[in-house]
């Protein structure tokens, strides 16, 4: 792995390129998200309105 500059502050997309490349070569990947203890899949961005409150909840009722 080469050596990475440490970053602080705004990362340019050369940078944020550099470091993609040295995470994808490593082979680090993201963990799977959890909410409330139940693992989001990918299919949920598809998910929006359905079963779920069209307006904010109050309570966990539809307002």
């Amino acid at each position: 792995m080469p050596h990475l500059p440490p970053v602080h502050g705004l990362v340019d997309p050369e940078m944020a390129h550099i470091y993609t490349q040295a995470v994808d070569h490593a082979g680090i990947t993201a963990a799977p998200l959890r909410l409330l203890g139940h693992v989001v899949g990918p299919d949920l961005s598809g998910r929006a309105g359905k079963g779920s409150c069209a307006r904010p909840c109050a309570g966990g009722v539809r307002a």
